[in-house]
This record gives structure tokens, sequence and C-alpha cells, in this order.
């Protein structure tokens, strides 16, 4: 079965009366076509948020997070639609310790409401920012991997912030169990995906070819 049947069924039409709205009578299926076309496409991974108030526009006026907001229905149907939430991507220069946890917490709403699908997910972090919030995001990204198609993330502080932990994490395998360790502290290299890395800068990408 797919998405839009499961849809259909786990948010039934609203009872039809008349003087009911065009808009309320668009089929799931037709909707879901419409709001695929209002995601952002991937030159949103070049636009970099420098402050609060640019995160909190961006999260009010992109999809699929403006739409959730229109209508309970829509709302609803958002929440559910798995392929609505299975690619993620954020540019932050400078992030606040409450921007850093408002990405936190969106990359977990994708992770989560993707379902099981697939994910793509682009993080990239630039300029001052706490060392540890790297391996709280990176986690997160890793505790998935069976679902990767695409991930890329970028951890590229100020030489001149001092150093405050570490740009790292731990791969586990599909039990959880950790099966490498990636720390800036040594210079043991992870497999073969690390394209670069430093001190204050680190660069990690999966292949790009789809899962299996």
């Amino acid at each position: 079965m797919d998405e839009a049947s499961t849809i259909t069924h786990q948010v039934p039409p609203g009872p039809s009366v008349e003087g009911e709205t065009f808009i309320h009578r668009i089929p799931p299926e037709t909707l879901l076509h419409i709001f695929t076309f209002c995601l952002p496409n991937s030159d949103s991974e070049s636009i970099t948020l420098d402050d609060d108030a640019e995160v909190e526009d961006f999260i009010m006026t992109t999809a699929p997070y403006n739409i959730s907001r229109v209508c309970r229905p829509w709302r609803e149907f958002i929440i559910s639609s798995a392929s609505l939430w299975d690619e993620f991507a954020l540019s932050l220069s400078n992030p606040s310790p409450r921007t850093l946890d408002h990405t936190k917490f969106i990359l977990s709403l994708h992770i989560q409401r993707s379902q099981d699908l697939p994910i793509s997910l682009s993080i990239k972090l630039s300029g001052t920012f706490d060392a540890d919030v790297t391996r709280d995001i990176a986690s997160r990204v890793a505790l998935h991997q069976g679902r990767w198609r695409k991930i890329q993330l970028l951890f590229k502080r100020d030489p001149s912030t001092p150093v405050k932990g570490f740009l790292g994490f731990s791969l586990v395998d599909n039990d959880g169990n950790p099966v490498q360790e990636i720390e800036t502290s040594d210079e043991s290299l992870p497999l073969s995906h690390v394209a670069s890395f430093t001190r204050n800068e680190w660069w990690w990408a999966t292949p790009m070819d789809p899962v299996s």
C-alpha cells in the first residue's frame, strides 16, 4: 500500500456538508503531491542563517512547518505524511544555544516523522559554538544510519574559540553497538567517509548511493 493510500485511512475526510470549501475536498494523494512541490529544494543548503530571528523566520515560512499551521486537518495530514519529512538541510553561522536547541528539536521531528523512509540530512555549523553540540547532533543521526540516503555534516569552528569538548561521535551498528569512535583529540580516522578534519573543522559525509 502506498503512502497516499495509508494517509487516506489515517486521516479520514470530514463530513460532506453543503457549502464545504473545495480545499477541504481535495483527495489526499493530490494534497501530498502539492505539498511535496512546496518543500525546499537543494538550494536551501546554501542559505546560511546568522541569528535566532532568521532561524525562526525560516521555520515559520518554510514547508512543511508552515503548512502544518494552516488548519487542524492539514496539520494531521502533514504529520502523518512521512515523505514530507525525509529531508532536512540547515546551515548556521555562530548559532546561539537557543538556536542549536531548536535545530536539534527540528532534526528529531524529521527523523521521527519520516518513519522508516531513507533520509537525507545536511547540517552545517560555522563560527563560534559549543563543540559538545556536534556530538549530540551527530549521535542522533548515527542512531539511524540504517536509513541513511545522503548525510552531510560540516562543523567548522572559529580557530580562536576555546576548545571545550571535541568534534566527533560514535558510529553504532543496527543493534546499537558502538563500532567506531571519531574524535579530533587524536587522529584516528573513521572508515572511508571523512574528507577532512582538523582541530577546529570536521567534515563527514556518506556516499550518495541510496540505501538498499
